[in-house]
């Protein structure tokens, strides 16, 4: 599924070893473009409204703003949001309220790393779906025609082809490793004027 490999998602975990594991298990499975992070709750808040991904996976205990609070205002933002629970089993009865509060799945810590991909790929199919259902008798929206090239710090990786009102990019990227590595790194690409900027 092409689309999936080009998702937006943002894992939100007051431990960076929890956060790099999600990163290094969904790279590795070819999920996810842009992968963006948040330390607590009110940082995540912050990130979604910013980026807007298509995928949130979210802890429960967190300072400052807990995983329930941050929930709740993300869906009272977006009822649409795609957002995965990951706490331990000692926490049933908050991943619970989670799953009240908007929530759509969830994942036990320690996970094993199929659970994880397995979760955001039902959770990115279900979003298409419902996406798909939505648009269905409305005309479709337009695509950009770019052909702009695509740099990194004045480097030709490729071109950015097209892009669509959502914001999704179309790239015909170069196939040699360096390119490869920094796509899996990028953030974010970014409109320069006459090309646009791979973000690190």
């Amino acid at each position: 599924m092409a689309e999936l490999r080009y998702c937006k998602i943002l894992i939100v975990d007051d431990s960076r070893a929890f956060r790099e594991k999600i990163r290094y298990v969904l790279n590795d499975a070819e999920i996810g473009y842009y992968y963006y992070e948040a330390v607590d709750g009110r940082d995540g808040v912050s990130q979604y409204v910013n980026y807007k991904p298509d995928i949130v996976i979210m802890d429960i205990m967190m300072p400052n703003v807990d995983g329930i609070k941050a929930i709740k205002t993300i869906i009272n933002y977006d009822p649409n949001a795609r957002i995965i629970v990951a706490s331990t089993r000692e926490n049933k009865e908050l991943v619970e309220d989670a799953i009240k509060g908007g929530a759509k799945d969830f994942i036990i810590k320690p996970f094993q790393p199929g659970a994880i991909v397995m979760a955001v790929t039902k959770q990115f199919v279900s979003k298409n779906n419902q996406a798909k259902k939505e648009c269905k008798f409305k005309e479709p929206l337009p695509t950009i025609h770019i052909d702009k090239p695509l740099l990194y710090k004045g480097t030709y990786h490729g071109h950015v082809v097209n892009i669509d009102k959502s914001g999704r990019f179309e790239l015909s990227a170069n196939t040699d490793q360096k390119t490869k590595e920094l796509l899996k790194k990028a953030v974010d690409i970014q409109e320069m004027g006459k090309h646009y900027e791979i973000i690190l």
